[in-house]
């Protein structure tokens, strides 16, 4: 499988789970004025940290073994 599709893959992946595009913009991992240190919702369901665990997996992948072009 080729990059490209892989990504594609992903977002389409993404798409399905959560009806939403993934942002392609992103400087930073908080958004403005979050602080998580003061976060008191309760923790996420068995099936949801299985979603996020698999969308972490597969970025982990791409990152790891697809090599992009240096342009």
């Amino acid at each position: 499988m080729t990059p490209t599709k892989y990504i594609e893959r992903l977002v389409s992946n993404h798409q399905q789970l959560f009806g939403l595009k993934p942002k392609l913009t992103v400087h930073s991992p908080l958004e403005k004025g979050d602080h998580p240190e003061i976060d008191t919702r309760k923790l996420l369901d068995p099936d949801v940290v299985q979603k996020y665990q698999s969308i972490i997996g597969s970025i982990e992948w791409a990152v790891s073994f697809v090599r992009f072009p240096l342009q």
